[in-house]
């Protein structure tokens, strides 16, 4: 009997083999498409992929997606990062500050300001008060004071000290010192210290404006002694092309805490938070997590503003630059302050993705994506296209798309892996084996005993006798 069972599962081996063997998948196999048009008669084409593939894939790094022609069969693809802006370093320039306080009354001392050749002069009338909120008079250096410079931000130094402060700023620019414009009415500036943890926000941020001296409202007389100011003229204005991605569900644990979770675990190059209140300062921290079930882990502490201007407009914090984690689930916490009425938004930003693919055969081709059984299948561009070259990622020619349509439905994004599946099936026979094998032998052992018992009762009676 023993034996007859280690034939069987001899047997059985190559079955499992012979199923292990994956059956090439098709466009059901996949929860969601869209059909893609071209025109011409290039070997490549190549899409931008839309939002839905991001948020409907079934993996964070799109190995699930696949593009078949009119007949169904699959064709190669590559996927291809959208190059970054090259980034020119920024120039920087050291200003010239003359501290010019406010009185009592509120008013600015009627003092003089003498500009010469090689330098800015000043000389007062008044005593100053210098605990008052203050404006500092900025210029170039000697060598440049009869240049204008274009800037978008400046950065201060000021010197530690263990008190937390924040305070707006406005700023102001000349070309004469007779005539100023406003540049921004409420600019941030703070340095906050709590638990051993500090934020510190040093650098103003404005729209690019040219000018030959700067003027700087304090409002607050709290300011510690400043350092150091510089200029930093903004040489690159391009961005980094981004796909902007909104949770799917938020929650809210405490009531200045919100936690935003996204279908799919996505990598965070860029972050985005707005606001729901008019003239918010927002010091905030945040932390992520790839997984429900895992700890949160710090991400950033950072300032989210929405100021109005002087002309009307308002004016938000900048999308943040981060350094690509992934992360499913994010943690918004403020302070005891909080945001006001309404509720914050955010949105992660990630690298746009384009797909190239040849295209073999005929219209309409379908790109499909949502399989969690699905192995990673694109190509390295420069395995598809033949001299492929980065620089040169536009050179042929955007098929058009159509609105998503249901393929295999939601339940492909779940459904475990042919690999999976079959790992599961040979424990499961494994298993069986085995129980097999260990019934046989408990059999074989009874049949034995059995036997025994058999033959002691057969020499009983002959040793009476």
């Amino acid at each position: 009997m023993f034996r007859t069972l280690l034939v069987n599962f001899s047997l059985l081996l190559p079955l499992s083999t012979f199923a292990a063997t994956p059956a090439a998948m098709i466009p059901e196999d996949f929860a969601t498409g869209i059909h893609l048009q071209t025109s011409g008669n290039s070997p490549f084409y190549r899409i931008a992929l839309p939002e839905a593939v991001y948020t409907g894939a079934a993996h964070p790094d799109l190995r699930d997606i696949r593009v078949f022609n009119h007949n169904g069969e699959s064709l190669p693809f590559a996927l291809v990062s959208e190059p970054t802006p090259t980034r020119v370093q920024a120039k920087t320039t050291k200003l010239q500050a003359f501290k010019l306080p406010i009185h009592k009354e509120g008013d600015i001392d009627t003092g003089t300001v003498i500009v010469q050749r090689d330098n800015v002069h000043l000389s007062w009338s008044k005593d100053l008060q210098n605990d008052r909120p203050q404006i500092l008079l900025m210029s170039t250096s000697k060598q440049e004071s009869e240049q204008t410079i274009t800037l978008s931000s400046i950065k201060l130094d000021w010197a530690d000290s263990n008190n937390s402060w924040q305070q707006d700023v406005i700023l102001e620019s000349s070309s004469d010192l007779s005539y100023w414009n406003i540049v921004e009415t409420q600019l941030p500036l703070m340095d906050l210290k709590q638990n051993g943890q500090r934020l510190r926000v040093d650098t103003l941020k404005f729209p690019a404006t040219t000018a030959r001296y700067w003027r700087l409202t304090l409002t607050e007389a709290q300011t510690p002694e400043l350092k150091s100011i510089t200029g930093i003229e903004q040489t690159e204005s391009s961005s980094t092309p981004l796909t902007w991605i909104k949770p799917s569900k938020t929650e809210k644990p405490e009531t200045w805490q919100r936690i935003y979770q996204f279908a799919l675990a996505q990598p965070i190059e860029s972050l985005k938070i707005s606001l729901p209140q008019a003239n918010t300062v927002l010091p905030y921290t945040l932390e992520y997590r790839d997984n429900p079930k895992n700890a949160w882990q710090p991400l950033v502490q950072n300032v989210a503003w929405r100021l109005n201007r002087n002309n009307g407009n308002e004016h938000e914090s900048p999308a943040l630059a981060l350094n690509g984690t992934y992360a499913s689930e994010l943690r918004l916490s403020a302070g005891p302050a909080g945001w006001g009425s309404g509720e914050p938004t955010l949105e992660i930003g990630r690298h746009n993705q384009h797909l190239y693919f040849n295209a073999r055969g005929s219209n309409p081709y379908l790109l499909t994506w949502g399989s969690a059984a699905a192995p990673a299948a694109n190509l390295p561009p420069e395995s598809l296209i033949p001299g492929y070259n980065a620089e040169n990622w536009s050179i042929y020619p955007e098929a058009s798309s159509s609105d998503t349509l249901e393929l295999g439905g939601e339940k492909r994004r779940f459904e475990p892996s042919l690999a999976e599946r079959q790992a599961r099936w040979q424990t499961q026979l494994l298993w069986l084996v085995l129980i097999a094998g260990v019934a046989g032998l408990a059999g074989l052992a009874f049949k034995l005993w059995r036997e025994m018992g058999s033959k002691v009762a057969d020499t009983e009676p002959k040793e009476n006798e």
